[in-house]
């Protein structure tokens, strides 16, 4: 990556580099999509795909079972601004 992606980027997120940083961060770019191409290069030919790195029997998971709720006026209480009932955000558009 160059210095003008990195700047373009950069201005995506509304970040200023200096120089010296534009540097740096087009070399850690270029090693982050090295390691990408070799991790594209594996092959992944029939293997499942894992939803923890943990056996199964290590990840239990609670039952979805509903409980008990908070009520309108308990959910309200701590909010910063509430009007007729709701909670109360600024506007953005």
């Amino acid at each position: 990556m160059d210095k003008n992606q990195i700047r373009h980027i950069g201005e995506l997120a509304r970040l200023e580099f200096g120089d010296e940083e534009l540097e740096q961060f087009a070399e850690q770019f270029g090693r982050i999509i090295e390691f990408v191409e070799k991790v594209a290069e594996l092959d992944v030919e029939g293997l499942e795909p894992m939803i923890s790195p943990l056996d199964e029997a290590a990840v239990r998971l609670r039952p979805d079972t509903p409980g008990e709720t908070l009520s309108h006026e308990d959910a309200l209480k701590n909010a910063p601004d509430n009007k007729e009932g709701l909670f109360g955000v600024p506007r953005i558009i």
